[in-house]
């Protein structure tokens, strides 16, 4: 069907006519025609209860309309309103309509700033005020009328003799009010409204929702929105003082004595109303019929206590904007009404004639459901703003080309986000403009505030992030508990901790009775706030710090308390728990390095950052500090742990039977079906990507964490390169998905990720915290919670396999021909590393899965080594430092070490084959440990003949020399840190169990696929490719290098498409073969890099920039060549571009740069 059809949604309420709405006149008018109909009838009850009828409204407004006009007020002009909600406000409202002009509502609350700032940008032609209030006008030659004493007799007399004048004819596009923005940040806005949008969302309203007879509304928030609104109908208006409608008791007696039955609420307001203690509400409020709620997000929590305590009120979601009035509306008062699943309540259908399209930040259409900036068009819409025309270009668009003329020639940016749905509702998920930079990381506050008011016992909450622009901010949580409900920071940091990540976890949780809302306006009074927030800043008392053991509150100790003090200020935190692990709040290697310094400058004590990564932990550091005999580790109780993690897999036999007959229907579903992979970014997860994107048709969602400069897009691209994988081309076969395993939903929002259990086909769960020296606690999140995670997130509205890399280090060392079926609970007691416990426990889970029928797979990995096809090895792998260690310091450990590894691209081959083909990996578990390694020994020949000086000195003596070495040299450093908190003792190395390999065996015979060996001829590929790349120190001499293509010394060879790939490598291979290579590409810092390399090592090589598609500059380049270094002998011509595309998407740009490239640059 077509796009603007599906995106742009006109749907409103069934049966409201609204064609006739221009033939009703201006706002005056609708209130004159009612006057006329009904002039006996009560029309405005004050403050005091003192009544007017509409007949004497409607001349008392007559009389200062004529006054007004006598002032010079007139059509298009503005009249000021500055005084309390009041009889003569609702007057001077009427006055200023009546004489043509357009009102201004000055709030009595506003600053003298603010309220100088807007008088002199409106320079209003008159101000109806009181006299206590007049003083505040400074301004010169603005004359103002006062609207007390005896000023109706006053105008009687003056006009007694004067011809009765009629209201000024006006139009529907006449402005008819100017308000102000609060001006609580920048410079307040003034929007310039005209007659048409209220009087067409009054029509709306009146005839969608109609009046009773004996109908009465209270008026006081957006008092001048709504007042008019009840007297157009005849209904009779009662004005809430101001010193009543933000005081709870006051006001429930009011609506009490009034019998009110129809009142606007901000959801502050009510929220306020309903949290005060001692009012009885269900009697106070008993003749409300219909609450209207507007101005603010209105929260599922306070919808669902209305409709239980408060049952017979109808409750109206008012989707309202200054700029363009009314847009949509959602009546919440069926009883069945499900939000269970909600945060904040929809916000309904659009109003007839209203148009809503919405849009990215290219301006291209979103699809009906797709979220983008709501866009807004039809009669509502304001003139613009007053003065600002930079603001009016940026706000009031004209309609793009490609968005349907339907919507009208101007759209208004409302700056929310939000979506359509099919049946013409709009979904109003947040503002687009509340992000802010939190450590560096983008945070949404709407997203934080969501996850926050999801928890037991929040009534509402409210985030605030404070701080100077331009600046890191601190995220602020003001939070009010339902009833009878105590809320502890502790806890609420712990829950927020399973849902997001660590800098969205606010740095402080302020426990407040009551949102505070500004008085002008009923919304969130973001100043108190700030208030609030300084005043504690201010005490002593800013930091809390908890300590729980065996579940009961246990005081802190003095060194606690300082090594708190330091965490607070490295990390911004305010809130601490001493069992928190400081790499789960944000620490790192930098902060780490920070933190240690600090410590030991407080305590003169001197450890080292190895501590810090072994004692993550508040209390760990300060027994550390302290030299406590009670440093000891913990015994974990894996089995324990393991009753916590228990999931019940309720009512999936269904599911899991549907999920094997599609199998058979569609055997190649996983091959061309939808992959998630987690672990994208690490060593093997990387490889996988790589497997998946060249041997099969699938599309990969990428679950990648953020990070504070990269996109997760940039971070794969990041991961690749330093794995040594070309660069990564975007395609629209991977989807890269910002989240984390650890965190409930997978870190991402309730709609993406119901979304991604109903697409993806397969997970493979890749992603891991490998690290050999921190402790349990510090890798229990990722590794086991994310484990949980994803298995839940597989049997989830249907079942998908799980692929799940493993670890041999599930088993403790010293075992012989481990078979893949053992039973694993034995073993749980032997482990030490808190990797190994992680990952027992993740894997039990697994286990668990299959007993249950899931389809599941596991593969335990050894060593995975470098790979085979291209110069790339994890740089923090055990193996990869231990050769740094050998060649950079030319000594060896003389140890009996058999080196064990498994190529990386062999890893990923067999797991890709796999999980395409599932009968052959279900319900199995996969040993991908080597059984063919390599003595150390033979390893140390092989670098002395291939040109190192290897010397083989005592264990002990090489451990001291990396430790020494280590503090020059980064890779050194993590080496000796290991050595010294994994490795230990030199027995370490000879302990490596060995396992059986049936279940391989069995599926490799069937790929016909050989396990590689761990050979002088793998480490001679492994040496030299990593070498060339800088991974590995170079030879000192190349005596014993073959030169595997003769002796090419002296030729001058040029290599097109040098910068990276084939290419590169063709480049390299005969630079070390003597020739005098010439490379040749594009990229010319890439180009520069590898000759600086090889130019390291002795070879001769030149760079030169060329564009093969451009024949001129080839040809002036070959003779530039020649003249710098010599005749060409030979020419590599390798540049060359292939995308992998079907010809039926018709990319021509992409096959014209094919033709370019590869025929003509040929």
């Amino acid at each position: 069907c077509n796009v603007n059809t599906v995106c742009v949604k006109t749907m409103s309420a069934p049966g409201v006519d609204m064609s006739d709405y221009e033939q009703l006149g201006c706002l005056h008018d609708l209130f004159i025609r009612q006057a006329q109909k009904t002039p006996g009838k009560v029309a405005v009850v004050d403050c005091d209860g003192s009544q007017i009828t509409f007949e004497e409204l409607d001349r008392m407004s007559d009389l200062l309309a004529n006054k007004l006009h006598r002032l010079g007020l007139g059509k298009n002009k503005v009249g000021g309103i500055l005084m309390e909600r009041s009889l003569e406000y609702t007057v001077a409202y009427l006055g200023i309509l009546k004489a043509g002009g357009a009102y201004l509502p000055i709030e009595v609350s506003w600053p003298k700033t603010l309220l100088d700032s807007v008088l002199d940008d409106v320079n209003p032609s008159v101000i109806c005020t009181k006299e206590a209030l007049s003083a505040r006008i400074t301004q010169s030659g603005i004359p103002f009328f006062l609207l007390e004493g005896d000023w109706l007799q006053q105008l009687r007399h003056e006009q007694k003799d004067l011809p009765i004048k009629s209201p000024v004819k006006c139009s529907l596009d006449d402005i008819a009010y100017v308000v102000y923005s609060s001006g609580t940040t920048g410079k307040p806005k003034g929007i310039q409204c005209p007659h048409r949008g209220a009087v067409f969302s009054f029509t709306w309203r009146h005839r969608s929702y109609p009046y009773s007879e004996h109908d009465r509304e209270a008026c006081n928030v957006f008092f001048v929105w709504e007042m008019l609104r009840p007297l157009a109908q005849g209904i009779p208006m009662y004005i809430i003082p101001d010193d009543t409608i933000y005081d709870p008791p006051k006001l429930a007696q009011f609506i009490l004595r009034n019998k009110i039955t129809r009142m606007l609420f901000t959801p502050s307001l009510l929220q306020a109303l309903l949290e005060y203690k001692g009012v009885d509400l269900q009697r106070s409020l008993k003749s409300l019929r219909q609450i209207v709620y507007c101005g603010e997000v209105l929260t599922a929590v306070l919808r669902n206590k209305v409709a239980g305590f408060l049952p017979w009120i109808q409750q109206l979601n008012l989707y309202s904007i200054s700029e363009c009035h009314d847009v949509s509306n959602a009546d919440l008062s069926d009883p069945q009404l499900d939000l269970s699943s909600r945060q904040f309540c929809p916000v309904g259908r659009l109003l007839t004639g209203v148009q809503v399209v919405v849009l990215d930040q290219d301006l291209n259409i979103k699809s009906v459901g797709e979220p983008g900036e709501i866009y807004v068009g039809g009669p509502g819409l304001a003139i613009g703003y007053l003065n600002r025309p930079d603001l009016n270009k940026a706000k009031f668009i004209t309609r793009p080309a490609h968005v349907p003329p339907s919507v009208g020639d101007r759209l208004y940016r409302t700056g929310d986000w939000g979506y359509l749905l099919s049946d013409g509702s709009l979904e109003v998920c947040g503002r687009c403009d509340t992000m802010v930079k939190i450590r560096g990381y983008t945070v949404e506050l709407e997203a934080v505030k969501t996850n926050l008011m999801d928890l037991p016992g929040i009534l509402s909450a409210c985030i605030q992030a404070f701080g100077p622009e331009g600046e890191d901010k601190t995220l602020v949580a003001f939070v009010t508990p339902q009833e009878n409900v105590t809320l502890s920071n502790r806890e609420l940091r712990l829950q927020l901790k399973k849902r997001l990540p660590f800098y969205m976890i606010p740095s402080r949780f302020i426990i407040i009775d009551s949102i505070p809302v500004v008085e002008a306006t009923g919304k969130l009074d973001q100043k108190a706030l700030l208030a609030v927030y300084s005043k504690l800043k201010e005490q002593a008392g800013m930091l809390e710090v908890s300590k729980v053991v065996d579940g009961h509150e246990q005081p802190i100790t003095p060194t606690e308390l300082k090594i708190a003090q330091i965490w607070s200020e490295l990390l911004n935190l305010y809130v601490l728990d001493t069992d928190e692990s400081y790499f789960d709040v944000g620490g790192h290697s930098l902060l780490a390095a920070a933190l240690t310094s600090k410590l030991n400058e407080l305590f003169g004590v001197n450890i080292s950052i190895a501590s810090i990564f072994k004692h993550p932990t508040i209390s760990a550091q300060a027994l550390l500090i302290t030299n406590s005999s009670c440093m000891m580790t913990d015994k974990i109780d894996l089995q324990e742990e393991l009753k916590k993690l228990l999931i019940h897999y309720n009512g999936i036999d269904l599911n899991v039977r549907s999920f094997w007959q599609t199998l058979y229907l569609n055997p190649n579903k996983f091959s061309k079906g939808t992959v998630l992979l987690t672990g994208a970014t690490g060593y093997v997860g990387c490889f996988l990507l790589q497997q998946l994107l060249l041997h099969t048709q699938a599309t990969v969602y990428c679950l990648v964490r953020e990070s504070p400069h990269r996109s997760p897009l940039e971070r794969i691209m990041q991961a690749r390169e330093q794995f040594g994988l070309r660069k990564f081309v975007a395609t629209e076969r991977v989807i890269p998905l910002k989240g984390d395993v650890s965190l409930t939903l997978l870190g991402l929002t309730k709609d993406v990720y119901n979304s991604l259990c109903l697409d993806v086909d397969v997970v493979i769960h890749a992603a891991a915290q490998v690290n050999l020296i921190l402790p349990f606690n510090a890798l229990y999140n990722t590794n086991v919670l994310g484990t949980r995670n994803v298995l839940l997130f597989s049997a989830k509205s249907k079942i998908k396999p799980v692929h799940y890399i493993s670890t041999n280090a599930v088993f403790p060392s010293g075992l012989q021909d481990v078979k893949e079926n053992v039973d694993m609970n034995q073993f749980c007691d032997q482990l030490e590393s808190g990797y190994g416990q992680t990952k027992w426990l993740a894997e039990q889970q697994v286990l668990a899965a299959i007993e249950k029928g899931l389809p599941v797979a596991i593969y335990r990995c050894g060593n995975v080594g470098g790979s085979r096809l291209v110069g790339g090895w994890n740089p923090a792998d055990f193996n990869l430092y231990m050769l740094s260690g050998v060649l950079k310091t030319g000594f060896a450990p003389d140890i009996k070490w058999q080196i064990e590894l498994t190529p990386v691209d062999f890893v990923s081959q067999v797991i890709t084959q796999l999980v395409c083909n599932l009968h052959e990996s279900v319900g199995k578990i996969f040993h991908l440990v080597n059984k063919n390694t390599l003595p150390c020994q033979n390893l140390y020949e092989l670098f002395r003949h291939l040109g190192y000086s290897v010397k083989t000195i005592k264990y002990n003596e090489w451990k001291a020399l990396i430790l020494k070495e280590g503090e020059k040299d980064t890779q050194l450093l993590q080496l000796s840190q290991l050595l010294e908190n994994l490795v230990k003792e030199e027995i370490y190395f000879s302990s490596d169990s060995t396992y059986s390999q049936e279940n391989l065996t069995d599926v490799l015979k069937k790929m016909n696929i050989s396990y590689p060996q761990v050979s002088s001829e793998l480490f001679t590929w492994y040496i030299e490719s990593l070498s060339n790349v800088g991974i590995l120190p170079q030879a000192e001499t190349d005596r014993n290098i073959v030169k595997p293509y003769g002796n090419l010394k002296g030729k001058v060879i040029v290599v097109t498409g040098a910068s990276s790939g084939i290419g590169e490598g063709i480049s390299r291979t005969l630079a070390r073969a003597g020739a005098r290579v010439v490379l040749a590409a594009r990229r010319l810092d890439r180009l520069q890099a590898i000759v600086d390399s090889l130019r390291k090592s002795g070879a001769e090589a030149t760079p030169v920039q060329l564009d093969v598609c451009n024949a001129e500059q080839v040809s002036t380049c070959m003779q530039e060549i020649e003249s710098r270094v010599g005749p060409i002998d030979v020419l590599v011509n390798n540049a060359g571009v292939m995308f992998y595309q079907f010809m039926k998407k018709c990319d021509l740009a992409r096959w014209q740069h094919m033709v370019n490239v590869n025929i003509n640059g040929t």
